[in-house]
């Protein structure tokens, strides 16, 4: 996909004049290390862009890579296969040219070379006076078909035409001329004052469909020929007078020829690309080529150049000539396609085809079908030409290029130096393909303690996972042809490093390698002979020669004053071997050995005591246990009764084939302390089921890694202090409230009264004490029947609080599912849940008696009291909100017997921060897991939930989990990432709910701000919800709202939906039917005009005839239980627009069937009468009574019947059909990764 930087390149190669420049520049390393040198070195984009022109100019392979061209530009492997325009990536790559070349001879070189002048000015056809602006441009963007058109441009020279022709300003367009002091008619555009002298043309090919909505190509023909004249292009006042010979003469007959025959191939022809043609053709009997052609038919390109009709038109016409070198074509759409490029060789006057790593000649007919249209046939070719680049033709500046035996001596000792590179780029290829990996795993019996001065012991239990940490596989690339001593030193002195740091005996003398195969030991390596075997002698003889950087595995084994076993015997068996330290409750590392199968059990004891040095009364009295293959936690203790039997009629017997795993309780002379040798000797007095070993081998059975991260400190702090943040009065509760303040509270319906009259506070403390319902504690599992209310009833200074659903338990819910929300979605206060109201007290939410019925519960629900009362509510079922009893109950047990509780079943691996690697016993139950991490964070294990990620670090989201507390780990999350996310866990019947910010200006959806999410159920009450979203608002975003001023809303993803759009705040979300949990719409109101007042509201919009126009969106409020909605619908939009009733005409809500919000209807529609405008709406409309269900969320649009419409001009359509359709357009368009050069690569040196 590199195709159109292979162009450009190609391009800018078979350029003489950049090439030259680009030899003539000398890149200068600054003194550093030869690193930092190289690194500098492939950063520069000129010093790759220098290197792969010389390599392109004297390599002797049939292609190169651009690569090290592309890294420098900073792009990573994907952004080098992105295709971009070729002209942006011209742009581009100029500039950073241009940054690099700062303060050299070579600074103004893009410049001389690319830069043309062009002048925007404004002329005033009143005064003359003209208002003119300098600008300068690298290349030129020709329109290939105008704006609006049918038919395309025939040639450039149109084009160029169509790019200079100045635009007339009149009518409501005319020019303010500061000269006229009035606004006249003027003439505006473009005059080019001087062509670069190499000119870049862009045929803009590509363009955008407005009645499709997508890009297009423009595949007709647009020709160009070999030599273009632009003298007419350039501003009189600006191009040179041509000569008084060119002036005075007159030619009657028609210039010479300048067609010619391509000569036939010759042997003796100079092929390379960078010489000139000794034999290059001069003019003869050729066709007739004429240059002045504009447009025509008869225009060819691709020939040899007649330089007597050259210079004959520039004595004609003047100086500006120029001659055709690249065509850069685009083969393909506008979703993409391939570049390629014809190129001529300018020395040899010959047009080669550049695709990619293929250069072939290109025939003068090749060249031409780049012109585009229809070459054959009907079909239309998608195979045109997209840049163009000219040189000016010009004697005394038109270079030749540098021939390989003329190069600078700083190109050729680059030459030489990269050839150097490359060869040694080829060794290191070769070596790597030599290469292998080697594995060397340690095979060491650690003790349980280490040596230390003074005759001082360090207990290594501790460190027994850190010390498996550091002593892990050690890996090393090495060549086959190494010897195996290389091998064996690099991994001794890795693991005897190691073993310094924990004082423990590692010679090298007790030390030897052995081959692994297929987890078999092979073969040892021990003596200097077979130190100095290669590497590749330990697999030739068995599987042949591998395959590069194929893995090869190795076990040093280490002694510690014991001798080694033998591996070459026969019938022999490998087994692994564990030692247990009784009194440290441990098991240390995994030791492996070879013994004959042969032999007795008594005597593979022996050998296992040899291990730990262990004599042959120490072997006696020590313990070994087999583990069984048959069950995971099967273990038999080999006693005396076994000393006699053949070990692997033994093994075979218990473990089939499997490689048997044995566990001995020995070493006790050298690798344990006196406490754990005491503690050993009086296990082993005790039957093996109650011992101290057996235990210590049933849970390491049962032992798997759980890898968690807990909040951070902070987080816990804030939770800690606001957990309780959520919990108060219900909306049954502050119903009551406001009734016993003698609020006037009417059944529910869409005309709803105003409050009447305020009570004073003080009376309502009196009027709270008389309620006789008794309160709920914090509005959860309420029985008591919610008295209907309108929303309209509640005053808007009233301090709103209270739980948000019947059967959540309360703390401060997330912001998003997987805590992922984006921060500037919420204004950068975006916080766990339980920072939401950590600012709130108690008092926010009621100051009033403290002895009132309300209060008491919110007492309880703050922990403030806790009555034996509400916790047997909690017993029974009525509440889930329950104050934390974890912390006290942690303090009057006994420390130390949950401690040992929990170090049985949860030991931490490795702790860092906030992450802990736990070993933990699988069998454990998950409540018993979250007691410990309770205890860890020192809250209440339902103040948090267990989020479960696929990852191995937890960078994904995760989701939550919903175990049963008497599920055991395994069956839970046994060696994956978790972590913890503090917020009550979810019932079974619960889900999180999200609120969404209502934007009736905004017409995408997707960018209607997320609020936060809240845990509901089918029997949560909607009024909960809003008061919940009340006071989440406000500690998010910092604004006080009152219910009046907040609507929640169903906004339907299809069209065909009906129901009313506001939720009703005395249903539960039950109401909403399947989609219970879907979406909320949370709606500020902030319009006067319907801010508290009686009414259900209809989004509407009016569209203005006259102007074709259409208002934003609004509200109008209706009375459902009018005796006719529908007529108080338009009464509320007459009083509204002031549009008369009898000449009011408004769409049906059936017109927006099965479409989706904003409902949006086109202008040029509803001007055409396309879409159905019903008057007398009332009087048509079945079922009015339905009219607000129906309508739901829709926008339906109104007019005036009676306003004349506009008459719109063809542009005008045209305006209104972009705008409208660009809007969606824009929504569903793909984005793009965006052609970049990375400019700090520019500025290395």
């Amino acid at each position: 996909m590199t195709c159109y930087l292979n162009s450009l390149v190609q391009s800018l190669y078979m350029t003489p004049e950049f090439r030259n420049a680009m030899y003539e520049w000398e890149y200068v390393q600054l003194p550093a290390h030869i690193k930092e040198q190289r690194k500098k070195a492939e950063q520069s984009i000129p010093c790759q862009l220098q290197k792969l022109f010389l390599l392109l100019q004297t390599t002797e392979n049939d292609s190169l890579e651009t690569k090290d061209l592309t890294q420098s530009f900073g792009w990573t492997s994907n952004e080098a296969y992105d295709q971009h325009d070729v002209q942006e990536l011209c742009r581009l790559m100029f500039d950073a040219l241009e940054h690099k070349w700062k303060g050299t001879k070579h600074e103004k070189l893009i410049q001389d070379l690319y830069r043309g002048t062009l002048e925007d000015f404004v002329a005033c056809l009143n005064c003359g006076r003209e208002s003119v602006k300098t600008d300068y441009f690298l290349d030129l963007s020709l329109a290939v078909k105008p704006f609006g058109a049918i038919h395309a441009y025939k040639s450039i020279e149109e084009a160029l035409n169509a790019f200079v022709q100045p635009e007339l300003l009149n009518g409501s367009n005319q020019y303010m001329c500061e000269n006229c002091k009035s606004n006249q008619d003027a003439h505006k555009g473009l005059r080019i004052t001087q062509f670069p002298y190499l000119l870049t043309i862009q045929l803009k090919r590509f363009d955008f469909d407005y009645n499709t909505m997508h890009r297009i190509k423009l595949n007709d023909k647009m020709t160009f020929p070999d030599v273009l004249d632009l003298n007419e292009y350039v501003s009189k006042e600006k191009r040179p007078a041509p000569t008084p010979s060119a002036t005075t003469t007159t030619t009657t007959s028609p210039p010479k020829s300048a067609w010619k025959t391509i000569p036939a191939k010759d042997e003796d022809d100079d092929m390379e690309l960078g010489s000139p043609n000794a034999k290059r053709s001069t003019p003869g009997n050729q066709s007739p080529n004429r240059y002045s052609s504009r447009g025509d038919e008869n225009v060819i390109v691709g020939q040899p150049i007649d330089h007597e009709s050259v210079e004959s038109i520039m004595k004609t016409n003047g100086e500006d000539v120029y001659e055709l070198f690249s065509v850069m074509v685009h083969s393909g759409n506008a979703a993409g396609g391939h570049y390629f490029a014809y190129i001529k060789n300018l020395d040899q006057d010959r047009w080669y085809v550049f695709n990619d790593t293929r250069v072939d000649f290109a025939t003068p007919s090749e060249v031409e079908k780049s012109f585009g249209g229809h070459p054959s046939g009907w079909n239309q070719s998608n195979t045109n030409a997209y840049m163009l680049m000219y040189r000016k033709i010009d004697r005394k500046r038109n270079a030749s290029f540098i021939l390989s035996n003329q190069l600078p001596q700083h190109i050729k000792d680059s030459r030489e130096k990269w050839k150097r590179l490359e060869q040694e780029a080829e060794e290191e290829r070769l070596r790597k393909l030599s290469l292998i990996q080697v594995y060397v795993n340690i095979n060491y019996p650690f003790p349980s303690y280490a040596h230390l001065p003074e005759k001082k012991q360090l207990d290594l239990t501790p460190q027994k996972y850190q010390i498996a940490d550091d002593f892990c596989e050690y890996k090393i690339e090495i060549s086959r042809e190494q010897p195996i001593k290389s091998v064996f030193q690099c991994a001794f002195d890795f693991f005897n490093e190691r073993a310094r740091a924990y004082n423990l005996p590692f010679s090298r003398n007790n030390s030897r390698l052995i081959y692994v195969e297929h987890g078999q030991l092979v073969m040892d390596f021990r003596s200097p002979k077979d130190m100095e075997k290669k590497l590749r002698s330990v697999f030739s003889s068995h599987h042949g020669e591998p395959i590069s950087m194929y893995g090869v595995h190795f076990i040093l084994d280490v002694r510690i004053g014991s001798s080694f076993f033998n591996i070459d015997i026969q019938n022999r068996m490998t087994i692994k071997v564990q030692r247990v330290d009784i009194g440290k409750k441990t098991t240390a590392n995994e030791l492996t050995i070879v013994i004959s199968g042969d032999e007795k059990m008594l005597k593979v004891k022996q050998w296992i005591g040899t291990q730990f040095r262990d004599d042959i009364r120490d072997v006696l009295e020590a313990r070994v246990v087999l583990e069984a293959a048959s069950s995971r936690c099967e273990f038999m203790l080999i006693d005396s009764q076994h000393n006699s039997k053949e070990f692997r009629s033994l093994i075979s017997q218990h473990m089939g084939h499997a490689t048997p795993t044995l566990y001995y309780d020995g070493g006790m002379s050298t690798m344990i302390t006196e406490e754990s040798k005491e503690a050993t000797i009086a296990d082993r007095k005790l039957p093996f089921e109650k011992s101290q070993m057996y235990q210590i081998l049933d849970r390491k059975c049962f032992s798997t890694f759980v890898k968690v991260r807990l909040p951070s400190q902070d987080e816990v702090e804030k939770a800690a202090s606001t957990k309780n943040a959520f919990q108060g009065p219900s909306w049954e509760e502050t119903l009551a409230i406001m009734k016993a303040e003698d609020r006037l509270w009417n059944e529910p319906r869409a005309a709803a009264v105003e409050v009447m009259s305020t009570v004073s506070r003080a009376e309502t403390t009196d009027a709270v004490t008389e309620v006789d319902d008794e309160p709920i504690p914090s509005g959860r599992g309420s029985t008591a029947s919610m008295r209907s209310v309108s929303m309209d009833d509640i005053e808007g200074d009233i301090g709103i609080s209270g739980s948000l659903c019947n059967n959540t338990p309360q703390m401060s819910p997330c912001v998003s599912e997987g805590d992922d929300i984006d921060e500037k979605a919420l204004d950068g206060k975006s916080q766990l849940m339980a920072d939401y109201m950590q600012k709130t007290s108690p008092e926010f939410y009621y100051n009033r008696d403290p002895q009132s019925p309300v209060n008491k519960n919110l007492k309880i629900a703050l922990h403030e009291e806790t009555p034996s009362e509400a916790l047997s509510a909690v017993s029974s079922g009525q509440s889930t909100l329950v104050p934390s009893t974890s912390n006290q109950a942690l303090s009057s047990m006994a420390r130390s017997a949950i401690d040992e509780a929990f170090d049985a079943k949860i030991t931490t691996v490795f702790s860092h921060e906030n992450y802990h690697k736990l070993d933990v016993d699988s069998r454990m139950r998950v409540v018993e897991f979250k007691k410990w991490v309770a205890e860890q964070l020192n809250m209440d294990k339902d103040q948090f939930v267990i989020v479960k990620h696929a990852s191995d670090d937890g960078s994904d989201t995760g989701y939550e989990t919903n175990f049963m507390d008497d599920e055991t780990v395994s069956g839970a999350f046994q060696s994956c990432f978790i972590s913890i996310k503090l917020r009550a866990p979810l019932k079974q019947d619960e889900k999180m709910i999200q609120v969404i910010l209502f934007d009736m200006l905004e017409n995408q959806r997707d960018n209607w701000k997320p609020l936060f999410e809240l845990p509901v159920s089918q029997s949560t009450v909607i009024g909960d919800i809003l008061l919940q979203c009340i006071r989440m608002y406000n500690e998010v975003y910092g604004e006080e709202l009152t219910p009046k001023a907040v609507r929640l809303r169903d906004v339907s993803t299809t069209g065909h939906y009906n129901a009313k759009a506001i939720l009703n705040p005395n249903d539960t979300l039950e109401k909403r039917g399947y989609n219970w949990c879907s979406h909320i719409y949370m709606q500020i109101v902030t319009d006067e005009a319907v801010l508290g007042k009686p009414g259900d509201p209809i989004l509407v919009r009016r569209f203005r005839p006259s102007t074709v126009e259409v208002s934003p969106t609004h509200e109008v409020l209706v009375d459902s239980n009018a005796e006719n909605p529908v007529l108080s619908f338009m009464e509320a939009l007459t009083k509204v627009s002031g549009i008369p009733l009898d000449r009011l005409a408004i769409t049906e809500p059936k017109e927006f069937n099965w479409q989706k919000w904003p409902f949006v209807k086109s202008r040029l529609d509803m001007l055409e009468n396309k879409v159905a405008f019903a008057k007398d709406l009332h009087l048509n409309y079945p079922s009015p009574k339905d009219f607000v269900e129906k309508t739901g969320s829709r926008v339906l649009y109104y007019k005036d019947s009676e306003e004349e419409p506009r008459i719109l001009t063809e542009d005008e359509r045209k305006q209104i059909k972009i705008k409208e359709n660009g809007q969606s357009a824009n929504a569903n368009r793909r984005k793009e990764r965006p052609l970049r050069i990375q400019m700090s690569s520019v500025c290395e040196g």
